[in-house]
């Protein structure tokens, strides 16, 4: 104390006692978001896909026309994860000249390695459907009637529920399943 005051602030030993809490939190808290941080990603993903089915729902009652969403598709020389377009000549193809694109998604973009599960991953349980378990020809797809009924790749109504399977890096999994009646949900 100098002339009747008393000085204010921390000592030394007070703030390394905080910096040592906080590095001994970081060092706990930084990790588990650090590994968390692919599943967050396959979530996103899921949910964006769902988002943008059911913008081609919406559009084909909206145009009164079919639209197709087909997975690896390629557009002006882009492989995209999967591609929505009206599809003018209702063929389940997209044909650049004729066909107009509402989306063209690349899991890549979400990182942590989000990718569509397919036929050609090792024993995948429970497969795909919508063709993506290597049925489907000439490309895995489906499509929305201008009633929003969903169709199959073989231009079938859905009978059971069917689903994309979305996995990342970590081998975490998310569906993105649809009902016959073209609802959406984001199953584990």
């Amino acid at each position: 104390e100098q002339s009747g005051r008393r000085q204010r602030g921390f000592t030394l030993t007070e703030l390394v006692m905080v910096i040592a809490i906080i590095g001994i939190l970081s060092a706990i808290a930084i990790p588990a978001l650090v590994s968390s941080y692919p599943d967050y990603q396959l979530k996103e993903a899921a949910r964006n896909m769902v988002s943008n089915f059911q913008k081609a729902k919406l559009e084909a009652v909206k145009r009164n026309a079919r639209v197709t969403v087909t997975f690896g598709q390629t557009v002006n020389g882009t492989v995209f994860d999967y591609v929505i377009f009206v599809d003018s000549n209702q063929d389940l193809i997209f044909d650049p000249a004729g066909d107009t694109v509402l989306v063209q998604e690349n899991l890549a973009r979400y990182g942590g390695g989000v990718r569509v599960v397919t036929a050609a991953d090792p024993a995948p349980n429970d497969p795909n459907s919508f063709g993506l378990n290597g049925d489907a020809t000439p490309l895995p797809c489906f499509s929305f009637t201008a009633r929003g009924l969903p169709r199959t790749s073989a231009n079938l109504p859905i009978n059971n529920p069917d689903r994309v399977r979305l996995t990342n890096r970590k081998g975490s999994r998310r569906n993105v399943e649809m009902n016959p009646m073209g609802s959406l949900t984001v199953t584990r």
